[in-house]
């Protein structure tokens, strides 16, 4: 599962989501592309091309940490990709950031991927 917004721009963690389900050896890899918001606030991105390799966009409303956690239980996600911004200089936003909520209740591993 890979949650998708605008900023920081979550090709990274699309690419390196698709490239670890490859490597893994699976079969197939279905990749759920999550966006917390309005339906015009979806990015648009480059999905690679892997064979066995599939997507599906998933809208949500809400609180977008609450809602990654949702769907990580309902799909079930076997892993979820985030892109982060990374550290800034206010260190109470770090602890406040939707990847460090996801991060602290996931139920499934969570791979943080730094924005380019």
């Amino acid at each position: 599962m890979v949650p998708v917004v605008r900023e920081p721009n979550p090709e990274s963690a699309i690419k390196d989501a698709a490239a670890l389900g490859h490597a893994m050896g699976s079969s197939t890899v279905c990749i759920s592309l999550v966006h917390v918001g309005e339906a015009n606030g979806i990015p648009t991105v480059r999905l690679p091309a892997y064979a066995g390799c599939s997507w599906h966009q998933l809208l949500r409303n809400g609180e977008a940490a609450d809602e990654i956690h949702a769907l990580a239980y309902v799909l079930p996600a076997d892993l979820i990709v985030m892109t982060t911004r990374g550290r800034n200089s206010d260190p109470n936003s770090i602890e406040e950031s939707v990847t460090a909520r996801v991060l602290q209740k996931a139920p499934c591993p969570v791979l943080i991927i730094s924005a380019v």
